[in-house]
């Protein structure tokens, strides 16, 4: 293999260079995918608190870790919240309120967020689709990586009062926005406005819930069943959500007040306030036949600007204003909430009025609410906040443990709410914070967490984890452990673990090994030890290997073995690099690389004859041991010369010149060997004469032999008497031959009568 032998001649140095960059492996991702550990969530179900845990890979050694608080609707474990709007369309809903003026001075704020797409590696929101609909795939433009995760972003806030807007990630402390006295809108319309911005709050945060609309006056009817705000893969369904919006802010439905009164105060009218119908159609709304969704938890919101007057699911009883009416609700209530003693909520809101009623109705008597009027988009946000609690005064230490290195500064630690609003019971809420300590993190969620709370950082694997593993994969825990302590609806104080995700590393070893060396050299050894093995997404830098050892004198590279199979001359060509080192990908478990030598070998050895002139000479043949045979030197232009032969260092050659040609005298036998070079050969012993070597090559000088004058008699047979004149004399070589045939009988003609007996 001359590519071998060329190869190992440009190795001046014992020399194994692997470049590694440290990093780490993980079991999980398709080609394009992004690694991803989702270890199952931990669930407090008696406080209805689910923790979560992720980690995506950022680097081949690092990882984002994402943990997650959340209670029903959460975005990790989607739990289905159903919330049902049963709202009083009777006629007084038409009348309108008129602001008082003056500056707002509202402190509850409604987020304005969206969910982006960002590139995980840098942090960009660059982010392109590319290739096909369904096997494409995100990426981001500036770094190309295909890390691509989804991150909610804060644009600004509205007031839940007035509804002013203020840009940015915080908000203010209250709204400054100036209020002229002027006409608000119907109670139905500051109504709708207040329902839809609960319905995008909902979205805003991503929260998995059914909407259901229900409209009462004389009677009840559903405007429209429980409809899902989210997809199964957790984006947004655009249609629904128009759809549900859409409900919200209809008119009337046709018929609400298509009720007869036959009895009570109202005796032969139609229309009023039915509260206990629109309980009866809320909870049909609620709990439709057949769902599967008959386990999710279950919230009502009703809405009411005056005192029942109307009672019976067909309307066709009455009362004076809060009479009868609000009793037959008030039990009607009863009896929904005692059917439903679990995940049931039941919310009331008086709108303009105080609806004494409406605080039996509810749960509790703090969920029932009193709106004055443009206050009421503050109180839906208030409700809100309520359905999506979760815990009071949590508090989580995030311990990294010895495996992993926080990487993440304290001020680039990320958590979100990170302001909490004010509530009708906290009036300075606690707001979120993070501190640092070490590789520890302490992260206080606030007062309260409604919906969700989040805490993304940055880990990096610690070397030691992996450098004394035994094996071909270790488990690395990405912390030691994540401990939340928080306060429960009862105020009891509650500690609750979170999952650990647990990467696991695939280990690659090398070895290089050297073989086929002389005794008088020790073959070298090399050996890289635990690396970590990359991946698609992240793959890691391969061994860069080089020759353990430099060939001796007389040896060259003859093949190279990677695990145990010999490199075929096309794969060793594209493999190489111009240095002569070999890049070899980063596997699981250990590899090999054994650099196999031997004595060189040369396959253009040759023998040419030549005469005393230098002149090319033929028909010689010659006999060259160790299984090389017989070689007649009838090749080339001249055809003086033997046909290639292949030596091997270390091994002696004896040439024997078994035929000369002819009148020439042969040479004697002569020993040669290769030298350690590999370009020329060398005499073992004196050199015979005859014989020179140039290179490869072995030049054989013939000398002729004696010369002889050859003359012919003609005697008679037993006497030395000659019958005629001898032949004239002819000069010859020893051995050459001479014609004395009849033609070369010069006095024939003198000796005719004579008969010819035999030649001496």
């Amino acid at each position: 293999m001359a590519h071998l032998k060329r190869l190992a001649s440009c190795l001046l140095a014992v020399l194994l260079v692997v470049t590694l960059i440290p990093g780490g492996a993980l079991q999980t991702a398709e080609a394009t995918e992004t690694p991803t550990l989702t270890p199952d969530p931990v669930v407090n179900s008696a406080d209805n608190v689910t923790l979560s845990k992720t980690a995506v890979q950022t680097a081949i050694d690092e990882w984002e870790v994402t943990l997650q608080i959340s209670g029903g609707g959460s975005t990790t474990v989607k739990p289905q919240i159903d919330i049902v709007l049963v709202t009083d369309y009777s006629d007084s809903m038409d009348k309108h309120v008129y602001g008082s003026g003056g500056v707002c001075g509202s402190t509850s704020f409604r987020a304005d967020e969206e969910t982006k797409r960002v590139c995980a590696k840098c942090g960009s929101d660059d982010i392109e689709w590319k290739g096909g609909f369904i096997t494409g795939r995100w990426q981001c433009e500036d770094c190309r990586s295909t890390n691509i995760v989804e991150r909610k972003v804060t644009k600004g806030w509205w007031c839940s009062n007035c509804y002013h807007y203020y840009e940015g990630e915080n908000p203010p402390a209250s709204c400054t926005q100036e209020q002229g006295s002027s006409d608000l809108g119907s109670r139905r319309e500051i109504a709708q406005k207040a329902q839809v911005a609960l319905v995008d709050s909902l979205v805003a945060k991503g929260i998995n819930a059914r909407i259901g609309v229900v409209q009462f006056g004389g009677l009840s009817k559903e405007k429209l069943a429980l409809t899902a705000i989210l997809n199964e893969d957790g984006t947004t369904n655009t249609t629904n959500v128009a759809a549900i919006k859409a409900a919200i802010n209809a008119g009337k439905m046709s018929g609400l007040d298509g009720n007869k009164i036959d009895s009570g105060y109202y005796d032969g009218h139609s229309g009023g306030t039915n509260i206990e119908a629109g309980l009866i159609q809320g909870n049909k709304t609620l709990y439709p036949t057949g769902d599967s969704g008959s386990a999710n938890q279950k919230f009502m919101i009703l809405l009411s600007d005056g005192q029942p007057n109307v009672y019976s699911e067909d309307g066709s009883d009455s009362s004076s204003d809060g009479g009868k009416a609000a009793t037959e609700a008030e039990k009607r209530a009863t009896t929904i909430k005692n059917s439903h003693k679990t995940n049931f909520e039941l919310y009331t809101v008086g709108f303009t009025t105080n609806v004494e009623c409406l605080s039996n109705i509810a749960s509790s008597s703090d969920k029932y609410y009193y709106a004055v009027g443009a206050d009421l988009g503050s109180i839906f946000n208030n409700i809100l906040e309520s359905i999506l609690w979760v815990i009071n005064n949590g508090t989580v230490a995030d311990i990294m443990g010895g495996q992993v290195n926080l990487i993440t500064k304290q001020s680039d630690i990320s958590y979100s709410p990170t302001s909490l609003n004010s509530t009708s019971s906290l009036s300075t809420p606690t707001q979120p914070s993070v501190s640092v300590s070490g590789d520890s993190i302490s992260w206080n969620t606030g007062s309260y967490v409604s919906g969700s709370a989040t805490m993304t950082y940055k880990v990096k694997l610690d070397p030691t984890a992996v450098s004394g593993a035994t094996g071909n994969s270790v488990n690395i825990p990405l912390n030691e452990s994540a401990v939340l302590t928080y306060q429960n609806s009862n105020s009891e104080t509650q500690r609750l673990a979170f999952p650990v995700p647990t990467a696991v590393i695939e280990i690659g070893t090398l070895e290089v090994t050297s073989s086929g060396l002389p005794q008088d050299v020790s073959g070298t050894t090399q050996s890289v030890g635990n690396t970590l093995v990359g991946n698609a997404a992240f793959p890691q830098t391969p061994y860069t290997v080089s020759a353990p050892i430099a060939a001796p004198a007389g040896y060259e590279l003859k093949s190279v073995k990677v695990n145990g199979v010999e490199m075929s001359k096309t794969a060793f060509d594209a493999a190489y690099l111009k240095d002569g080192s070999y890049q070899l990908p980063v596997v699981k478990g250990q590899q090999t690389v054994e650099y196999v030598y031997g004595p060189i070998s040369v396959h253009t050895v040759k023998i040419e004859k030549y005469d005393e002139s230098g002149a090319a000479l033929k028909g010689a043949v010659f006999t060259i041991n160790q299984d090389i045979g017989v070689k007649a030197a009838d090749q080339g232009a001249n055809q003086n010369s033997t046909s290639a032969m292949s030596f091997t260092y270390g091994v002696n050659y004896t040439v024997s010149e078994s035929t000369a040609p002819s009148t020439y005298n042969g040479v004697s036998d002569f020993t040669v060997t290769l030298k350690s070079n590999g370009t020329e050969l060398e005499f073992v012993g004196n050199a015979p004469a005859g014989v020179t070597l140039s290179g490869l090559t072995i030049q054989v000088q013939n000398t002729r032999k004696a010369q002889h004058n050859v003359i012919v008699h003609y005697v008679e047979q037993g006497t030395t008497n000659e019958l005629a004149t001898p032949a004239t004399a002819v000069t010859k070589y020893e051995d050459e031959a001479y014609d004395i045939s009849s033609s070369a009988l010069l006095n024939k003609n003198d000796i005719a009568s004579w008969s010819r007996v035999g030649i001496k």
